[in-house]
């Protein structure tokens, strides 16, 4: 499929795992980059970014025209992600999806508390 003079770019998040226990990981202190400042590594193709967003990882692709080059471009950094964690720590992994039970002991940060650029009432 092809757009007609559209582009589209994607800022996705996902999840930390334990894949051991299959418990949420925080991404923060994990995961490098912040909102506007993202972690970009030397060799990372231009228009790509990671950051934490809440607890969540959060990346950036850049915009493209195909449906293929999508797919591609957010498989190269759901794969990134994953490797990445993985070198932190092996048993950690990540997970796409919608919703996830949070344990108390991985919201205890003040990064954890906001959502968007507003802190979360107590």
């Amino acid at each position: 499929m092809k757009f007609k003079n559209i582009m589209i770019g994607s800022d996705p998040e996902l999840f930390i795992v334990n894949n051991k226990t299959g418990l949420v990981v925080s991404s923060i202190g994990l995961i490098p980059g912040k909102k506007k400042d993202a972690y970009r590594p030397e060799g990372m193709p231009k228009g790509y970014g990671l950051q934490i967003d809440n607890i969540l990882a959060e990346f950036n692709i850049p915009p493209v025209k195909t449906r293929e080059d999508f797919i591609h471009h957010i498989n190269y950094m759901k794969n990134y992600i994953d490797n990445y964690v993985k070198e932190k720590n092996p048993d950690l992994g990540i997970k796409c999806c919608a919703s996830q039970y949070v344990p108390w002991d991985q919201l205890q940060s003040e990064e954890a508390c906001l959502f968007g650029w507003v802190k979360a009432a107590a």
